[in-house]
C-alpha cells in the first residue's frame, strides 16, 4: 500500500507541476522521483500522504531515505514535494532547509495558491543559492 501511495504522490506532483507550466519527467531511480526543467534540471523527491489531517489540523510526512531512514539531503534531491492525496495539492520546499525527517505541515497550506507560491519560492531560492 505504501508503494501505491508513493506512486500516486509522484503522479500528483507531476500533474500539478505540468498545470503550472513546468515540464517534468518521471525518474525510476533511488535518488529522486521527478526531474523538472526550469530550464535547467531540478531533482524532486516526493513524499505523499493519503491519511489527511492527523492532529491539530496538520498532515505528517516522513522526509527520510534508505533502509536506515536518514534525513533527505541535497545529495539526494534539490526540492522536496509534499503531496496531499486527499486534497490533491502539493507544497514544495528546498531539501537544504530540512531540519527533521518528521514533518508536520498545516493542512490549510495544501491549496492551489500556496502550491504555486511554494514552488516559485523554492525555484527562486534554488537559483539564488551560491553553488547554483
Amino acid at each position: 500500500m505504501n508503494q501505491q501511495i508513493g506512486r500516486a504522490g509522484v503522479f500528483l506532483v507531476a500533474a500539478r507541476l505540468e498545470k503550472l507550466g513546468v515540464q517534468v519527467a518521471l525518474c525510476d531511480t533511488q535518488g529522486f522521483d521527478l526531474v523538472a526543467f526550469v530550464p535547467e534540471p531540478i531533482r524532486i523527491e516526493v513524499k505523499a500522504s493519503a491519511r489527511g489531517q492527523v492532529r491539530h489540523g496538520k498532515l505528517e510526512f516522513n522526509a527520510s531515505k534508505g533502509g536506515n531512514k536518514r534525513i533527505l539531503r541535497e545529495c539526494h534531491a534539490d526540492i522536496l514535494a509534499l503531496a496531499d492525496l486527499k486534497q490533491g495539492f502539493c507544497v514544495f520546499q528546498l531539501v537544504k532547509d530540512l531540519t527533521s525527517k518528521n514533518l508536520k505541515v498545516d493542512a490549510y497550506q495544501f491549496c492551489e495558491t500556496q502550491e504555486q507560491v511554494s514552488w516559485q519560492r523554492s525555484i527562486k531560492e534554488l537559483k539564488n543559492a551560491p553553488d547554483k
